[in-house]
């Protein structure tokens, strides 16, 4: 249920299980896994059915985790499709709003997933060899030492965070050289082909995830047999050794080194660190710990990919926390980074405004018109913050200048009833 990909190795199992050794008592097995399998999964249909009044047997987003992971813009891994909000609700929600949008009608959910699922084999006909290769380099993704994260980032705990973590050493970077080289090494009697059956988890499963995308927790199946593979290594080295077995021993570390070489190959990719970094500084702010998240801050800017946008996402933060000093300094070194994106400045456009409506409630009046001209500034379509200026510039006296402000406010807002009045007072000093 967890892991829908997971039935392309249940089918293979049915079939595994009848043909190895071909039999009617292996026919008879096969038949009892895949009724154990309807058994299990027959109150998730029924369930599906009761509630979205169709036949689903486990989940409807497949067509959707399909298309993400093969299309003109997929890479491998996650990748937020264009209209729709990377979270769980704004999949259910938006899917659906750009299906129907595309094909003009209404959809049920399995006509949503249907729909990415045509999407996507549209562009893999129409790109073999692309697909091809994107396949291929999921694969490779599937037995690397990355994690690759979707909601939270093990390698933040696990490098970053005084965690448990830390001290646990063992991972993909281990299991994945050492499971394979066990897999494929154990010994076992030639009749035991149930062996081969267990051990085809590996393959299958890996190829049913490298079919959509690849996250560290889709793969995390493939660590369990890989445990196992690798203390059947530990044990083969362990008695090449004591039988001095130079050319196993030779050819066991030739093989060790290719797989490691492979499994901890870089990619480059993201492992979701400096997210989960910018994550940890926001809930900060929210907590009002402010101190921890400008320290966390300053030790997460000189490697984060992306600066500005980490200043500007906890600049936000501390917006909405009610700290705007903090929240314009940081907006405006994020706007110094990349003035030429236009969230940035109009964050701070707001944030200025709003300080310096502040500033002159406070009586400082021409510290607030300094703020309020530097928001206009940025912000020059937004008929709020010019009048907001008129009205200090008419608490300084400076009437000529309160009444043009008004006056470009009602430009961008004709139906401005405060701007309108406020002119039309103005006017008659």
């Amino acid at each position: 249920m967890n892991r829908p990909n997971a039935l392309a190795w249940a089918a293979g199992a049915v079939l595994l299980l009848a043909l190895v050794p071909p039999s009617l008592t292996s026919v008879r097995r096969a038949a009892a896994l895949g009724g154990g399998l309807v058994l299990v999964l027959a109150p998730v249909a029924l369930r599906n059915r009761a509630v979205a009044g169709e036949w689903i047997l486990v989940s409807s987003h497949g067509g959707l985790n399909f298309y993400v992971g093969n299309s003109s813009e997929a890479d491998g891994t996650y990748r937020s499709v264009p209209g729709i909000a990377p979270d769980i609700e704004g999949q259910v929600r938006d899917a659906k709003t750009v299906a129907e949008a595309a094909e003009g009608r209404p959809l049920t959910a399995s006509g949503v997933s249907g729909y990415f699922y045509r999407r996507a084999g549209e562009w893999i006909a129409g790109h073999p060899a692309a697909a091809r290769r994107l396949f291929l380099r999921k694969l490779a993704y599937c037995f690397n030492s990355v994690d690759l994260s979707l909601n939270y980032s093990y390698a933040y705990y696990s490098r970053d965070e005084p965690t448990l973590l830390r001290v646990l050493a063992v991972g993909p970077w281990l299991l994945v050289p050492l499971g394979l080289l066990g897999l494929a090494v154990a010994p076992r009697r030639p009749e035991q082909g149930g062996y081969w059956l267990w051990a085809a988890f590996v393959p299958v499963y890996a190829a049913s995830v490298a079919a959509f995308f690849v996250s560290g927790r889709y793969r995390m199946p493939l660590l369990v047999p890989l445990c196992v593979g690798s203390g059947a290594a530990v044990v083969w080295l362990y008695e090449a050794v004591r039988a001095q077995r130079t050319r196993r021993l030779l050819a066991s570390a030739a093989a060790l080194a290719i797989l490691g070489i492979a499994a901890n190959w870089n990619w480059h990719l993201d492992d979701g660190r400096a997210e989960e970094r910018t994550e940890m500084i926001i809930w900060l702010v929210d907590e009002g710990r402010f101190d921890e998240a400008n320290a966390l801050l300053a030790r997460s800017r000189p490697t984060h990919p992306e600066p500005a946008l980490l200043l500007y996402r906890v600049g936000r933060a501390f917006h909405e926390r009610g700290r705007p000093q903090e929240a314009a300094d940081l907006l405006e070194q994020a706007l110094r980074a990349e003035p030429q994106r236009g969230e940035i400045r109009q964050a701070l456009a707001r944030v200025l405004e709003e300080n310096g409506v502040a500033l002159s409630l406070s009586g400082r009046h021409a510290e607030g018109a300094a703020e309020l001209e530097r928001a206009v500034a940025l912000g020059p379509t937004s008929p709020s913050a010019w009048l907001n200026l008129a009205v200090v510039y008419g608490q300084l006296g400076r009437y000529a200048e309160a009444r043009a402000r008004a006056e470009q406010a009602l430009r961008l807002q004709p139906d401005y009833p405060q701007a309108r009045g406020l002119l039309e007072e103005l006017r008659r000093r």
